[in-house]
Protein backbone atom coordinates (compact mmCIF):
# COMPACT_ATOMS: atom_id res chain seq x y z
CA UNK A 1 0.00 0.00 0.00
CA UNK A 2 2.79 2.37 -0.01
CA UNK A 3 3.23 2.55 -3.69
CA UNK A 4 -0.83 3.71 -3.88
CA UNK A 5 -1.95 5.10 -0.77
CA UNK A 6 -4.74 7.50 -2.15
CA UNK A 7 -6.09 5.41 -5.19
CA UNK A 8 -4.94 1.86 -4.14
CA UNK A 9 -4.36 -0.47 -6.45
CA UNK A 10 -7.69 -1.24 -8.06
CA UNK A 11 -10.68 -3.73 -7.99
CA UNK A 12 -9.71 -7.58 -8.11
CA UNK A 13 -5.89 -6.96 -7.05
CA UNK A 14 -6.01 -7.60 -3.58
CA UNK A 15 -5.18 -11.24 -4.02
CA UNK A 16 -2.55 -11.11 -6.85
CA UNK A 17 -0.76 -8.79 -4.57
CA UNK A 18 -0.81 -10.29 -1.07
CA UNK A 19 0.30 -13.69 -3.03
CA UNK A 20 3.04 -11.81 -4.67
CA UNK A 21 4.46 -10.57 -1.21
CA UNK A 22 3.84 -13.55 0.14
CA UNK A 23 5.71 -15.26 -2.06
CA UNK A 24 8.98 -12.67 -2.00
CA UNK A 25 9.14 -14.61 1.91
CA UNK A 26 9.44 -17.57 0.21
CA UNK A 27 5.68 -18.19 1.20
CA UNK A 28 3.74 -19.96 -1.41
CA UNK A 29 0.27 -19.83 -0.27
CA UNK A 30 -2.96 -19.42 -3.35
CA UNK A 31 -6.22 -17.91 -2.46
CA UNK A 32 -5.07 -15.51 0.49
CA UNK A 33 -6.95 -12.66 0.51
CA UNK A 34 -6.79 -9.60 3.79
CA UNK A 35 -10.08 -11.46 5.92
CA UNK A 36 -10.95 -7.93 6.85
CA UNK A 37 -13.25 -6.02 4.48
CA UNK A 38 -11.69 -2.73 5.87
CA UNK A 39 -8.00 -3.78 4.80
CA UNK A 40 -9.32 -4.85 1.47
CA UNK A 41 -11.37 -1.85 0.32
CA UNK A 42 -7.65 -0.05 1.41
CA UNK A 43 -5.84 -2.11 -0.85
CA UNK A 44 -7.91 -1.68 -3.48
CA UNK A 45 -9.08 1.70 -3.62
CA UNK A 46 -7.08 3.47 -1.23
CA UNK A 47 -7.68 5.75 1.61
CA UNK A 48 -10.03 7.54 -0.74
CA UNK A 49 -12.06 4.51 -1.49
CA UNK A 50 -11.86 3.78 2.34
CA UNK A 51 -13.55 6.96 3.11
CA UNK A 52 -16.15 6.98 0.72
CA UNK A 53 -16.94 3.50 2.19
CA UNK A 54 -16.66 4.54 5.77
CA UNK A 55 -19.06 7.31 5.26
CA UNK A 56 -21.33 5.05 3.76
CA UNK A 57 -21.28 2.86 7.12
CA UNK A 58 -21.36 5.92 8.92
CA UNK A 59 -24.65 6.78 6.97
CA UNK A 60 -26.20 3.53 7.65
CA UNK A 61 -25.25 3.55 11.74
CA UNK A 62 -27.01 7.04 11.96
CA UNK A 63 -30.05 5.45 10.36
CA UNK A 64 -29.86 2.22 12.26
CA UNK A 65 -29.12 3.68 15.75
CA UNK A 66 -32.98 4.70 15.97
CA UNK A 67 -33.91 1.28 15.58
CA UNK A 68 -32.65 -1.58 17.98
CA UNK A 69 -33.41 -4.42 15.46
CA UNK A 70 -31.27 -2.69 12.60
CA UNK A 71 -28.98 -1.09 15.31
CA UNK A 72 -28.05 -5.10 16.01
CA UNK A 73 -28.24 -5.92 12.08
CA UNK A 74 -25.48 -3.32 11.54
CA UNK A 75 -23.08 -4.15 14.14
CA UNK A 76 -23.63 -8.26 13.22
CA UNK A 77 -22.25 -6.72 9.43
CA UNK A 78 -19.32 -4.55 11.23
CA UNK A 79 -18.33 -7.69 13.19
CA UNK A 80 -18.06 -9.96 9.99
CA UNK A 81 -16.27 -6.95 8.16
CA UNK A 82 -13.50 -7.39 10.88
CA UNK A 83 -12.72 -11.18 10.27
CA UNK A 84 -13.46 -11.39 6.28
CA UNK A 85 -13.45 -9.70 3.58
CA UNK A 86 -17.43 -9.79 3.89
CA UNK A 87 -18.28 -7.96 0.27
CA UNK A 88 -15.73 -10.06 -1.87
CA UNK A 89 -18.41 -13.07 -1.46
CA UNK A 90 -21.84 -12.47 -3.25
CA UNK A 91 -24.02 -13.64 -0.07
CA UNK A 92 -21.87 -11.32 1.70
CA UNK A 93 -22.83 -8.58 -0.75
CA UNK A 94 -26.73 -9.48 -0.89
CA UNK A 95 -27.01 -9.34 2.86
CA UNK A 96 -25.28 -5.94 3.05
CA UNK A 97 -26.93 -4.41 0.27
CA UNK A 98 -30.23 -5.88 1.65
CA UNK A 99 -30.00 -4.80 5.36
CA UNK A 100 -28.19 -1.50 4.29
CA UNK A 101 -30.87 -0.37 1.77
CA UNK A 102 -33.86 -1.30 4.43
CA UNK A 103 -32.01 0.82 7.55
CA UNK A 104 -31.48 3.67 4.91
CA UNK A 105 -34.88 3.44 3.56
CA UNK A 106 -36.46 3.12 7.25
CA UNK A 107 -38.84 5.99 8.16
CA UNK A 108 -40.06 6.80 11.66
CA UNK A 109 -43.52 7.48 11.21
CA UNK A 110 -45.01 10.21 13.51
CA UNK A 111 -48.16 9.74 15.40
CA UNK A 112 -51.06 12.23 14.04
CA UNK A 113 -53.02 12.90 16.86
CA UNK A 114 -56.25 14.44 15.03
CA UNK A 115 -58.66 15.10 18.44
CA UNK A 116 -59.86 18.49 18.14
Amino acid sequence: MKERPFLGYGAGTEKDLIHRELKSRDLDLHKVHAHNQFLSVTFQYGILGLSVFLFILVSIFLKAIRHLEYTLIFFLIITSMLTDSYLDVQQGLFYFALFGSLILSYRIEKKVNNSQ
